[in-house]
């Protein structure tokens, strides 16, 4: 629970000054420091929806002025417990360690993160300085980097420990990884880990699956309720996905859209199996053109990447489905939601994200990366991963307790879903591709068929030359 101060207190400890010349990130930052300096270890801080409210700044703002805590571990972030005031919270960047007789760091790594976003990067700082305080001998800095310039991260020498973006084919990972060292207790071979998750693949040597992230469907009951669905992803196993399309278009009124973007369609639901076009795509692209001819349906255009979100956040949208924690970070919006795990079709397996980490070519001391490996796989990390992330732990325990607790009523139906969870390991690259396909180069025929301007067997076959070319210029690019 967070910190119950009223406006009154928040604007005595925290107030700006907003004729000042000093920024206000900077003296929101000198109040927290000296609040931190007041407080016993375990003193909750306000939320940063309330620092932002009350003292009529941007969360971006609060955000940043709490950054420098999280990374010196004066602060911790508890997920839904709050923000407290850390357990001996010592800035080490700031002190000389040799005066308090503490051994200066032996070793010394470079963590190289593409998970850059604001509530991102706190989660990544808060967990390296807490293994930097429970591992005096060794310190682990963290440098957050664009996803796009991960090729240029990988050549680079100070490199140690890298997080791997989901396109690395095998041959990047064998010129810019080296495998884990012969001692490390791989998620994969440990039973305490979800095995079903895990495939024999030589993908595994190189990464660590460090935690997870699967669909979620997300719906407005209000709109659920004039449609007469008590449970949309009920409605889907028994009508099937399109077949509560149909029946949404005919009960919502004009003014509301049913959901997201069409092409979604195709990119989460179909990976391809040696470079072959997926079946799978052909009877989606049947279900879209035997649709309605009607752009409520489904987005047929975009603004930018969360338009459809953003439109459902506004109640102006029965249901979408994004990655389960994005939602975590939108707030509440103003009317009911409902959440439940992506339905799964029963000829299929769910796919899920995973977050893979890897040991550098570079990297000198391969032993005390692997260390810091080994503590993102730790209980520690892995059971507060659901409160603090908003992701999936590999663990059995972690993993089974949040699905129990937030989607399944029945120990059947909990054991059957996690058997059908699994990551695609070696796949990920052509699933990339294909998403990318779907997204950006078969977008007009797609679009095209929803509008009835182009006939269904025409533009399957449009769809599937341009695939044919797609995948010839991947098999040249891994030649060359």
């Amino acid at each position: 629970m967070q910190n119950s101060m009223d406006t009154k207190e928040i604007t005595s400890l925290f107030g700006l000054d907003f004729h000042s010349t000093l920024p206000l990130k900077e003296q929101l930052a000198r109040k927290i420091g000296a609040f931190i300096e007041s407080s016993p270890a375990g003193t909750l801080l306000p939320s940063e929806r309330s620092l932002a409210e009350v003292l009529q700044v941007s969360r971006v703002t609060v955000r940043a002025a709490l950054k420098k805590f999280f990374v010196s571990g004066r602060l911790v972030s508890c997920g839904r417990n709050g923000t407290k005031v850390a357990e001996n919270p010592l800035a080490f960047d700031h002190l000389d360690p040799a005066v308090f007789g503490i051994p200066l760091p032996r070793v010394e790594l470079q963590f190289l993160c593409y998970e850059n976003m604001p509530h991102q990067q706190e989660y990544w700082q808060s967990t390296v300085a807490r293994y930097n305080r429970l591992n005096p001998g060794r310190r682990v800095r963290i440098n957050f980097v664009d996803s796009n310039s991960c090729p240029f991260a990988f050549e680079y020498p100070g490199g140690d420990i890298i997080t791997v973006p989901l396109w690395v084919t095998a041959e990047q990972r064998e010129e810019y990884f080296q495998k884990l060292p012969d001692d490390f207790s791989h998620p994969a071979e440990d039973p305490a880990f979800l095995q079903s998750l895990f495939s024999k693949d030589e993908e595994f040597a190189y990464f660590v699956p460090v935690f997870m992230q699967h669909r979620q469907l997300i719906w407005n009951r209000k709109l659920a309720d004039i449609c007469g669905f008590s449970s949309l992803s009920e409605e889907i196993k028994q009508r099937g996905f399109f077949g509560i399309t149909r029946a949404a278009h005919e009960k919502l009124p004009g003014k509301y859209r049913i959901g997201g973007h069409v092409w979604d369609l195709l990119n989460f639901s179909c990976v391809p199996e040696n470079g072959r076009f997926p079946e799978t795509a052909l009877e989606i692209l049947e279900e879209i053109a035997a649709l309605p001819s009607d752009e409520r349906i489904f987005f047929t255009s975009q603004r930018h990447s969360f338009d459809m979100v953003e439109n459902f956040w506004q109640g102006k949208q029965l249901y979408t489905d994004i990655i389960a924690n994005f939602h975590a970070y939108l707030g509440n919006p103003s009317f009911p939601l409902e959440k439940d795990s992506f339905p799964l079709p029963e000829r299929g397996k769910k796919i899920v994200w995973a977050m893979r980490v890897g040991i550098s070519k570079h990297c000198k001391e391969p032993g005390a990366a692997a260390d810091f490996i080994a503590f993102l796989l730790s209980d520690e990390i892995q059971s507060g991963l659901a409160e603090r992330k908003h992701v999936l732990s590999l663990k059995n325990e972690y993993l089974k307790a949040f699905l129990r607790e937030r989607y399944f009523s029945s120990e059947e139906a909990l054991e059957k879903y996690c058997a059908s969870l699994r990551f695609p390991a070696g796949k990920y690259a052509s699933m990339l591709n294909w998403m990318r396909f779907a997204t950006y180069d078969i977008r007009q025929e797609i679009v095209m068929v929803m509008r009835k301007q182009l006939p269904l067997e025409e533009a399957v076959k449009k769809i599937q030359e341009k695939w044919s070319k797609t995948t010839m210029q991947m098999s040249r690019r891994n030649i060359s």
